[in-house]
């Protein structure tokens, strides 16, 4: 009868608790890999929004404040109707991407405009906004005055 020797090696139970550890870090991994991901999204839609309001007041300065300058009365909302119910706008460039605008007027100075912009977008399946603020002066801009003065058109 041979002897039995020492064999080195690990036992089933060994290997289980082995793989089940290795099993909790990948999926602690996976897991923070997603949420930054999410995050990344999140902050990539912000982005977007910062750079789209841009846009929205030169839209607001260049072309709505021509047609509807000091004289013409109070300025009608963007994306709202009488009612307040909202019918965003889209921008191109910036798909998914909508925003309103708000005016509120000071009522001693005609000519100045505070416009309050809501940029939403959808993110994570859940509709997100941001609101912009700034004041504005409601006049025809520079450039627009100039071509009036040259007789060039705009």
């Amino acid at each position: 009868m041979a002897e039995r020797s020492n064999q080195s090696g690990f036992t089933l139970t060994e290997m289980l608790v082995a793989l089940s550890i290795m099993l909790f870090g990948l999926t602690a991994i996976a897991g923070s890999m997603m949420m930054a991901v999410s995050t990344r999204r999140s902050a990539e839609m912000r982005f977007k929004a910062v750079h789209m309001i841009d846009h929205v007041f030169h839209h607001l300065q260049e072309d709505y404040f021509v047609e509807h300058d000091s004289d013409s009365g109070p300025l009608l909302a963007i994306g709202l109707n009488a009612q307040g119910q909202s019918t965003p706008v889209e921008v191109p460039g910036y798909p998914g991407m909508k925003y309103t605008v708000k005016f509120i007027e000071d009522p001693d100075h005609a000519q100045v405009v505070l416009a309050q912009v809501y940029i939403s977008w959808k993110e994570q399946g859940e509709e997100v906004a941001e609101r912009f603020d700034r004041v504005m002066i409601r006049e025809k801009p520079f450039s627009y005055r100039i071509s009036q003065i040259t007789g060039s058109n705009r």
